[in-house]
């Protein structure tokens, strides 16, 4: 990751997992910072690297401060590739920023998504 990324990706430290999966069933990552046009060709390449181990993948993106198009272009992308061998992609979390741009863009309802009220405040 260069210096000028605006967005970071960390392995969650809370260990958390939906209901059905355990940690060693699924990646669960942290996305925080900015997602737009400069940054998401990183997160791209990031989330592809771990389509070879086909397991589902859970984006905890409660601390996204912005996304764009292009961002949500690449969630897309990528959860029809996972889908399609057999993982697939959870946003945990969205902040209101990623809600704001997937119902702008009237997509919601088109990746998985898990709530909790804490991130509804």
């Amino acid at each position: 990751m260069t210096d000028l990324a605006r967005f970071r990706i960390t392995v969650a430290a809370d260990g958390s997992q939906p209901d059905a999966l355990d940690a060693s069933e699924a990646i669960l990552l942290e996305i925080a910072g900015e997602i737009d046009i400069g940054s998401s060709p990183d997160l791209h390449d990031q989330l592809e690297a771990l389509l070879p181990l086909r397991k589902p993948i859970i984006l905890d993106m409660a601390r996204v401060e912005f996304v764009d198009a292009s961002g949500i272009g690449v969630l897309l992308e990528i959860a029809s590739r996972a889908t399609a061998a057999g993982s697939g992609i959870v946003l945990r979390r969205p902040s209101r920023p990623v809600v704001y741009v997937m119902e702008l863009l009237e997509l919601d309802g088109l990746l998985p998504v898990e709530q909790d009220n804490a991130t509804l405040k």
